[in-house]
């Protein structure tokens, strides 16, 4: 992708930020049923009850779920931080979640992801530089989203690279991620005063 289309891009997706109709927006405290305030009071972690727990708080059971597994990603992840990061931000891609991007460029980043990694997926090209972990996770991710499945020569190296255990966490954190975005996407929830990169749009 040339420059210029980049630039087009970018501010597509400002603009697509900016003004798209926000649904299933949060819900204030004074608003919120017996089972909502239970549910957004055992919501406790290191981030807050925002972003698509605010529109999964329509199903008060779903939201604690959803939020305890969000807790288990970021605390209790077999692949470690750098890894899960990528895979998050490959999912982001995926299902073009503005959201999602912002709120994991960062934390991707400091986990020792390279921003020019970063910049080719957002660009919608495979990165030339990857650490063989990082390529494993690219395939992994990549034919799990677009095939349905993962090749056997793709499910070899990652078993071997990650163990079982690993490939069960890989596919979970993909699908969960994959969830968030739907519901991200569903809700329109806005990118308020964005701090990192913009993800572009792609051209279809």
């Amino acid at each position: 992708m040339t420059y210029p289309k980049l630039v087009f891009f970018t501010l597509a997706a400002c603009v697509q930020s900016l003004f798209a109709q926000e649904r299933l927006a949060p819900i204030s405290p004074d608003k919120q049923n017996e089972a909502q305030k239970k549910a957004a009071a055992q919501m406790v972690g290191p981030f807050p009850v925002g972003g698509p727990f605010a529109a999964f708080l329509r199903d008060p059971q779903l939201a604690v779920h959803a939020y305890a597994l969000a807790t288990h990603f970021r605390e209790s992840n077999l692949l470690g931080v750098k890894l899960t990061e990528f895979a998050i931000m490959l999912v982001a891609r995926e299902w073009t979640q503005a959201f999602e991007w912002e709120a994991h460029f960062k934390r991707a980043v400091d986990a020792g992801v390279k921003a020019e990694t970063l910049t080719a997926i957002g660009e919608g090209r495979r990165p030339n530089t990857m650490a063989e972990d990082e390529e494993i996770i690219y395939d992994f991710v990549s034919e799990l989203n677009h095939n349905k499945g993962v090749s056997d020569t793709t499910y070899a190296r990652a078993v071997k690279k990650f163990g079982e255990n690993g490939i069960v966490s890989l596919s979970g954190l993909n699908g969960y991620y994959v969830m968030l975005a739907m519901m991200l996407n569903v809700a329109h929830t806005p990118v308020a005063a964005p701090a990192n990169p913009v993800m572009p749009l792609l051209p279809r």
